[in-house]
């Protein structure tokens, strides 16, 4: 116990002017304290408090008088025995509401209570149940329920900042729609905008990012904006707790105002003067010596016109600029109209929300998971995915990644249909109607007319379609169902989902936000109509991701991974494609049985090996490179397709199954690069049984294909190290050593 504390404690000395005040903060925190009634005075029966507390266990409410006194209590304490006979009285509680007699009895003081003090009153009072309370008990309830007690702060500004705390919680809890979505603890960067044009002044400046707290400090009116999901709650949230830290708030002496937009707008109309005079009065503060921030949150959940966003933001502009000591942030998603944009930068300094960069992503998914081996799949399979890379990276995407990998800790590809999935979901509606601000009705509309529009576009090869082409297919859609809804009304929904839609308002356009958007909702309309056909489509590079939602959305498809094995490739192109599309596509199909998985992973090492010998052989357009990088492209390349654990046995069995007999030279190909996959997972010993059985047939380039990769995986096989040894030594005696390295390394097969 922190002896400084207790004597702090003990220096009160006014008992209704300093240590009740002190009492009515910390009884009113305790968790299991209901509720707090002050009752010193004429009135009070006894009982300086009257608490009540709940037991949740048992489900009953017990009423507790609460008796305080300062100084040391010995055993000549009359007065405590006068109060705690009074404390026996029938009293009235909850405003007069119900009448009530006191099951329990608190002595509390701020210094000590003698032992004769306590045995004398329990000899006294046996059948009541009183409890004592000490400075040093007093000491250790306050550094659990009131720490800032202990700091420079006063007990009416601590209260203050409880409650500022609070609406900060709220309003992230609000946001919250997934789990551990309040404990993001990530340092998130801004960016300051502005829709100035300046002269150019030649190569483009890098835009400088900052802090919440450097925007706070160093502007008066902030405009906040990201989309669904950015982490404006979030940033907002943090803010608040540092400017509230005592260090901090002894220091920067700003003092934080939290209500929505909408609070502003309904509880306080907008009286500006009114908001601060509350704060000063509420945590007796000197405006003189203090800085308020109010924080309105969410401009953009409010159903406001154009005008009239602009009007209120230009009436807080103008109240606050003429006050120094007053500054407002405004939270918002980004809004579209330029001219409001021009608007709000006449007044509003504007700040945006930078996405994630990929290692604070991965960081905050390793904080959420216990899982190092998930984390470690999803770290390099972040590296390989260009669809996780057109994801945006907010806080919302990190946190559905999150959770998917927590539940289901497979492979990225394996996700990325889900999350795609998940994502849209909040964009479309699940977001907005949490907040009240969309239908159930609307969400389905805008996701089946997004998912029209979205095999529109890839069926047609469009980047973009008019806005009254978007527009009619609401109306379309809205009228064919009998629908009582106004499609004008569904159709600026679906114009503020821009964390999907890009809308052109100069040009009238309608775009997704990046072509994955529409390949997924473009799969996502194969299977809601059963239309898929499965031919030679499947493997060209324009349908290769809608085809890879398709087999995501299905995931349990051991037919469909059939069918795409099945598929003749027609062309060289589609074939080399079909090496390295198929591992997307099994990845995709991850609950489908795993026969299926080993038939369409065999079949396809068959194929590459095919390719490669043929190049090698020169009778394939491969064969205009050189031996040896033909090996190296299709060594890496094939390993980086299907280096992921969840192929490691279909990997394995494939490799035992070459293991048999003579082999030809495509079968010896095919074992190096089932073996060289291997590697790339970590086997030290992939190359060993290749060595063992094959190591004297192998051709030259082969044999050259396994130091590469056993220098490149930095492999540890006794085995490997001694057939490179061999392998150097011969090659050094060759008298014809520049020219095969020439020949295998500089020189096209065709030539």
């Amino acid at each position: 116990m922190d002896a400084q504390k207790v004597e702090r404690l003990k220096s009160l000395e006014k008992e209704v002017q300093d240590f009740h005040p002190l009492l009515k903060v910390l009884l009113s925190r305790i968790p299991y304290i209901r509720s707090v009634e002050y009752r010193q005075g004429p009135h009070e029966n006894g009982a300086d408090f009257v608490l009540e507390k709940n037991d949740d266990i048992l489900g009953s409410t017990t009423y507790i008088g609460v008796i305080v006194k300062v100084g040391k209590i010995k055993q000549d304490q009359s007065d405590i025995e006068r109060q705690v006979d009074e404390c026996g009285m029938e009293r009235t509680f909850d405003g007069g509401k119900r009448k009530i007699f006191l099951n329990e009895v608190w002595i509390i003081t701020n210094d000590a209570i003698t032992e004769n003090a306590q045995q004398k009153i329990h000899h006294k009072y046996k059948s009541t149940n009183i409890q004592f309370f000490d400075g040093v008990k007093i000491v250790s309830l306050l550094d659990r329920f009131y720490p800032e007690y202990w700091t420079d702060i006063s007990v009416k500004l601590g209260e203050y900042i409880r409650r500022t705390r609070a609406f900060a919680e709220k309003i992230t809890r609000n946001s919250a729609l997934l789990e551990f979505q309040e404990n993001i603890n990530i340092e998130q960067r801004l960016v300051k905008l502005s829709t100035k044009i300046k002269p150019d002044q030649g190569r483009p400046q890098e835009q400088k990012k900052t802090t919440i707290h450097e925007a706070i400090r160093s502007e008066q009116l902030i405009f906040l904006e990201g989309f669904m999901g950015s982490g404006k709650s979030n940033l907002v949230k943090r803010a608040i707790e540092r400017i509230t830290k005592p260090d901090v708030l002894n220091l920067e002496k700003i003092i934080p105002i939290g209500m929505t937009f909408k609070e502003y707008l309904d509880l306080y109309g907008m009286d500006l003067e009114g908001v601060f005079q509350s704060a000063i009065d509420d945590s007796s503060t000197d405006p003189k010596a203090h800085t308020y921030l109010l924080v309105l949150d969410g401009l953009d959940e409010v159903a406001l016109s154009t005008e009239e966003r602009r009007e209120i933001l230009q009436e807080i502009s103008q109240f606050i600029r003429n006050r120094a000591n007053y500054k407002v942030l405004v939270t918002s998603r980004p809004l579209d109209d330029l001219k409001e944009r021009n608007e709000i930068d006449k007044h509003f300094c504007r700040y945006q929300v930078l996405s994630l960069s990929t290692s604070q992503l991965i960081t905050f998914i390793s904080n959420s998971c216990d899982n190092p081996v998930a984390i470690e799949r999803l770290t390099s399979g972040i590296e390989r995915s260009l669809l996780f890379k057109y994801l945006p990276k907010t806080p919302i995407s990190a946190i559905l990644l999150a959770r998917i990998i927590k539940e289901d800790p497979a492979e990225l590809p394996s996700t990325m249909t889900e999350l795609y999935s998940k994502y849209s979901e909040l964009v479309l509606g699940r977001w907005d109607m949490s907040k009240g601000l969309q239908s159930q009705k609307e969400y389905e509309i805008i996701d089946s007319v997004c998912t029209d529009l979205g095999a529109y576009v890839i069926q047609n090869g469009l980047d973009e379609v008019s806005s009254a082409e978007a527009r009619e297919f609401f109306s379309r859609y809205i009228k064919e169902r009998n629908i009582k809804l106004d499609p004008g009304v569904v159709y600026e929904r679906f114009l503020s989902k821009k964390e999907i839609i890009n809308y052109n308002v100069n040009n009238l356009t309608i775009s997704f936000k990046h072509r994955t958007f529409a390949e997924y909702f473009s799969a996502k309309k194969l299977v809601r109509e059963n239309s898929a056909v499965i031919d030679e489509k499947v493997f060209d590079s324009y349908w290769c991701t809608v085809y890879f939602f398709f087999v995501g959305l299905k995931r349990d498809c051991p037919e469909l991974i059939d069918a795409i094995v099945a598929v003749e490739s027609k062309d060289e192109r589609q074939k080399i494609i079909r090496v390295f599309q198929m591992s997307q596509y099994l990845l995709a199909g991850h609950l489908t049985p795993y026969k299926n998985i080993q038939n369409g992973l065999k079949k396809t090492y068959k194929l590459a090996a095919t390719l490669l010998r043929e190049g090698l052989d020169g009778s394939s357009p491969l064969s205009s490179l050189p031996p040896m990088q033909m090996v190296y492209i299709f060594s890496h390349g094939i390993s980086n397709a299907y280096g992921y654990e969840y192929f490691s046995d279909a990997i394995h069995n494939a490799m035992l199954e070459s293991l048999n007999g003579e082999l030809t030279e495509e079968e010896l190909i095919e074992l190096f690069l089932l073996s060289t996959t291997s590697a790339y997972l970590g086997r030290n010993d992939a190359f060993d049984a290749m060595i063992e059985e094959y190591g004297a047939a192998l051709p030259e380039v082969l044999r050259l294909g396994i130091k590469h990769i056993n220098d490149d995986f930095s492999l540890k096989s006794d085995v490997a190290n001694k057939y490179i040894k061999k392998l150097n030594k011969n090659l050094r005696a060759r008298q014809n050593m520049r020219e095969l390295v020439t020949q295998l390394y500089e020189t096209p097969v065709s030539k």
